[in-house]
């Protein structure tokens, strides 16, 4: 579904008032909603907050600036798994708690850390074994070359071929959760560092 103003561009979200698709150059998020320019002015202007519209909507440039990264970062397919890290950006607003803002920050950075962590290192494994996978086949060619049985020969292939890429897939997965682990462990001693130095009682 294209987006109704870019139609070149894919959709970024459905505008929550006119249900409409756009793209992320044309959608707003407010308060972890999305909406089109038009209606985000509207919702806006309507409100009693003595916020104008650049404190009420969170300007979109820091967002923008996350989501180019992560898809450089870790790639489009898995880029495309990443709605939820940038709602807790968007959600971040001067109407919350600086404790809550911090919060959201926390939440997203967790996201972003597991989702390239993750990436890389199940793109290292992929190598390695794609390399020790060429290495067995290889053999097992010069095996048939010299006379081996081909079904004896294709059946041993088959089973080391398989066996070295389970091993490095879940070589990978126990590395990425050690490592996910520790870096919430350092995110959550920051976040709550962070998190008592803004507290009410601990501002001037």
């Amino acid at each position: 579904m294209p987006c109704v103003i870019h139609p070149e561009k894919e959709i970024q979200a459905i505008c929550k008032t006119c249900k409409e698709p756009f793209c992320e150059d044309c959608v707003v998020s407010v308060s972890g909603d999305f909406y089109c320019e038009a209606h985000a002015a509207e919702l806006a202007e309507s409100s009693d907050s003595h916020l104008d519209m650049h404190d009420k909507i969170p300007n979109n440039k820091y967002t923008d600036a996350a989501k180019k990264a992560t898809k450089i970062a870790v790639g489009k397919d898995t880029y495309s798994k990443a709605e939820g890290i940038f709602n807790d950006i968007s959600s971040i607003s001067l109407e919350s708690t600086a404790e809550e803002n911090v919060a959201r920050v926390g939440s997203a950075t967790k996201k972003v850390t597991h989702m390239t962590t993750s990436a890389t290192i199940r793109k290292g494994a992929s190598k390695v074994a794609m390399v020790l996978s060429a290495i067995v086949i290889i053999i097992a060619l010069i095996a048939l070359i010299s006379g081996a049985s081909f079904s004896t020969t294709l059946i041993v292939t088959a089973i080391l071929v398989f066996l070295i890429w389970r091993l490095f897939n879940n070589a990978a997965k126990s590395l990425s959760t050690k490592v996910n682990n520790l870096s919430d462990t350092v995110i959550d001693a920051t976040t709550d560092t962070i998190s008592d130095f803004v507290k009410p009682d601990k501002q001037d």
